[in-house]
């Protein structure tokens, strides 16, 4: 991204930065590749500032969105052999968990429907905290911003930018079915003792196979690796 100096980067970059411990695992990680996971508690690296810029974003649109439910950001758990898998439930209305995604852009949602990962991740929540329905609804929001000078002037043109395409560009929403929850949190369960034994033996979890392609090419991790069995 050009045009952002410095010290707006790393205001942005120091606003992103997470820990991770080895005996608690998010739903959205659990929903990636878990060598990934690994990785980030064994060998992190810092964020580049792309990356932490879609974080950033994302975490704007949440607040922007979230704003007129009563209920949100809740946090839920579920314990498992050697840890607890985390998450937190955007909204909550009646008995219905909703999981708010703001995708760059959302054609192919349009054309396919959600993303398996999302389905799986909002069916969690729901289960975890007990409710009977859940909803997915995707919006297209990606802001540009540029030749800003200082960090209010970029935060300013950042969350006019959010608010603005929340508001006007096209956004699409998903009843999720629930008749197969208990197979989605057993794999979650299954995934998350993996990673917890790799961790312990400090051997990263096997190559999944196939990996996910769109998840290697962006990876930080991809070089290291490739020298890991």
């Amino acid at each position: 991204m050009e045009g952002i100096p410095e010290d707006v980067k790393a205001y942005v970059l120091s606003e992103v930065e997470s820990s991770h411990a080895d005996d608690r695992v998010g739903v959205s990680e659990l929903g990636g590749c878990l060598r990934k996971a690994w990785f980030k508690r064994r060998m992190p690296r810092p964020v580049d500032f792309e990356s932490a810029f879609r974080m950033f974003v994302g975490r704007l649109f949440h607040i922007y969105i979230e704003r007129g439910y009563e209920k949100t950001e809740v946090s839920v758990q579920h314990k498992v052999g050697k840890g607890v898998i985390v998450g937190k439930i955007d909204a909550i209305v009646g008995d219905t968990a909703i999981d708010f995604k703001s995708k760059r852009n959302i054609r192919f949602i349009s054309e396919r429907g959600p993303q398996e990962r999302d389905v799986n991740q909002v069916k969690f929540y729901a289960f975890a905290a007990n409710l009977q329905h859940a909803k997915l609804i995707y919006y297209k929001i990606d802001p540009k911003v540029q030749g800003v000078r200082s960090t209010d002037e970029f935060l300013q043109e950042l969350k006019r930018g959010i608010v603005l395409e929340a508001i006007q560009s096209p956004r699409i929403s998903f009843d999720i079915e629930m008749h197969d929850v208990t197979n989605v949190v057993r794999n979650y369960v299954t995934r998350a003792l993996i990673l917890f034994d790799a961790l312990e033996d400090e051997r990263p979890p096997a190559l999944e196979t196939p990996p996910p392609p769109w998840e290697c090419k962006f990876c930080e991790f991809r070089e290291i690796c490739k020298a890991f069995p």
